[in-house]
């Protein structure tokens, strides 16, 4: 008990004495400019810039029954490059963009080291009999952006689909052997 009684006024006195060194040292210290604002690097001297790799390089939904969201397909974006890729946007476009959705997205506003990657997951609901094509669009860092992707999907009746989930060959009316049996 004596003991601290004494070591607490030296340890108040040395938070005194580091209170007012640090105080005075903010008074007589020189004014500091803001930080410059710094872009990303491209690529430091001598490392190859930041690549996007995309895969698989397109995505086929195939024949999908209209109005019924299909399982999702997923695109892996990967940093090919020596430097960190900065990805600024990731959207749909092309000729039927409100055909399909992002439903997943670890890429958008991500920086990807080297030889990592980041997942886009899409899904595809035709509202209608008949073929839609998009792309996917990638804004980011690399040279070569924006990197794009073909998607394509057919919207097809429920009715060419059996009950067993296959299309079925008909012939003369009647229900031939499924597809794919054989």
């Amino acid at each position: 008990m004596r003991y601290e009684r004494r070591e607490r006024p030296v340890i108040s006195r040395a938070v005194v004495l580091a209170c007012a060194l640090w105080a005075a040292a903010g008074l007589f210290a020189p004014a500091r400019k803001a930080a410059p604002e710094v872009q990303p690097p491209q690529a430091a001297e001598g490392v190859s810039p930041a690549a996007a790799t995309l895969d698989p390089g397109s995505i086929d939904f195939g024949e999908q029954v209209i109005g019924r969201w299909g399982r999702a397909q997923r695109v892996v974006v990967t940093n090919t490059g020596g430097a960190p890729l900065y990805i600024n946007n990731v959207a749909l476009g092309g000729d039927d963009p409100e055909k399909y959705s992002i439903t997943g997205d670890t890429c958008t506003g991500a920086e990807i080291v080297p030889y990592r990657a980041c997942v886009i997951d899409i899904t595809f609901d035709p509202p209608g009999k008949d073929d839609f094509d998009a792309e996917l669009k990638l804004t980011d860092n690399a040279p070569d952006s924006p990197q794009t992707m073909k998607i394509t999907g057919e919207g097809i009746n429920s009715s060419m689909v059996p009950p067993g989930g296959q299309v079925a060959l008909m012939t003369n009316g009647l229900l031939a052997e499924p597809l794919g049996t054989r």
